[in-house]
Order: structure tokens, then C-alpha cells, then sequence
């Protein structure tokens, strides 16, 4: 994002394995940081670093290092460059929403102010989707929880949100605890 904040899904065969959440600076095709590795599978929560090159607008690759080193490459997504409006993510959406205490299923209604509501089996959710200042296809993502079977009772989580449009509009958000300890990671189509 414009303010070297970094947020990051990955995954194999189309699924979703964990998201990382950071702070990059880049200059001259080159790019490192340090952050957070959420893996859904088991609950790992562990530092990395990461550092490789970038082509402007086209591809980035590198290395990722901590506990469970690699590599990566991710290419550009010309979503990025529509901007963000409230009207394309209104409606109502079905959220497979993963985090280390599980998967659910959830339907969860966004107005046209980018006002957030859920309630189901006893946790309501709240919160807003507000297109981010960058003026790119990046919300900013506030969730609050209340309920008995809230995994995140009396918590409110913050992240970004992203639209991929196509033959269908994917919308993904990941959201952590403000100490960062725990969040999830979830997706809609429509």
C-alpha cells in the first residue's frame, strides 16, 4: 500500500494457505521488509523477512526468510488500478472466513455507506468497508464482534479488503487484532 504497509495471501491449487502482514520499503526495482506469517493450517503465527526485486506494474519475485524459508513471485493484477468504491461491494455476500480456530461460513451484508452486518447463531458483526485514501481497488476493513459464539467476542479486527472483477467479483478481506496475535482471512463471490 502508498504507505509501506504489506498484506499478502498465499496459497497452492487455488486455496488459500495462510496471509502475511508487514511494512516494505522499495527502491530501484528492489524491495525488503519484515512481518507476520499467519499459517491457517495449525495455527502458526511466525516472523519473516522478505527482500527481492520488482518490475513496476509487472512482476516481483524473492526470498522469505524466518522459520519456514522460500521463495516467491507474484505478478501484477490490473484490479489494483480500478478505484475502490463502495457501490461495486453493496449486497449481500456468503464469506468463507479461515482463521487457526477454524473455517466458517458467513452472510454478511455491506450498504451502500459501507455500513457491515451479520448476525448469525448468537455473534452479530459490525463494522465498516471504506475505500482506502490510495485511491487503488484497497478498502480499509473495521470488524466488531459481540456474542457468545463470537470467536472474537468484544474484539474489533482491522485490514484491507480487495475486488477482483471478472466473469465474477471475488471479494477477499484479511483482518487481524490490533496486537496481531490473531485475525482471519475470507472470501465472497457473487
Amino acid at each position: 500500500m502508498d504507505t509501506g504497509e504489506t498484506w499478502g495471501i498465499y496459497g497452492q491449487n487455488g486455496l488459500a494457505h495462510g496471509a502475511i502482514h508487514g511494512n516494505v520499503s522499495a527502491s530501484r526495482s528492489v524491495f525488503s521488509g519484515a512481518g507476520t506469517d499467519y499459517y491457517l493450517y495449525g495455527g502458526a503465527i511466525l516472523p519473516i523477512n522478505v527482500s527481492g526485486t520488482y518490475t513496476p506494474a509487472g512482476s516481483m519475485s524473492g526470498d522469505i526468510g524466518g522459520v519456514n524459508p522460500g521463495t516467491f513471485k507474484a505478478d501484477f493484477d490490473s484490479n489494483y488500478l480500478r478505484p475502490a468504491s463502495v457501490s461495486d461491494v453493496a449486497g449481500s455476500w456468503i464469506f468463507r472466513a479461515a482463521s487457526a480456530g477454524g473455517i466458517t461460513n458467513t452472510p454478511v451484508t455491506i450498504s451502500s455507506t459501507g455500513q457491515v452486518s451479520s448476525n448469525q447463531a448468537g455473534c452479530t458483526q459490525t463494522g465498516t468497508v471504506r475505500p482506502h485514501r490510495s485511491g487503488k481497488n484497497v478498502f480499509d476493513v473495521s470488524l466488531s464482534y459481540s456474542g457468545p459464539n463470537c470467536l472474537f467476542d468484544q474484539r474489533t479486527l482491522a485490514g484491507v479488503g480487495v475486488l477482483s472483477v471478472g466473469a465474477r467479483r471475488t471479494l477477499t478481506v484479511a483482518v487481524l487484532l490490533p496486537d496481531g496475535t490473531d485475525g482471519f482471512l475470507a472470501t465472497a463471490s457473487k
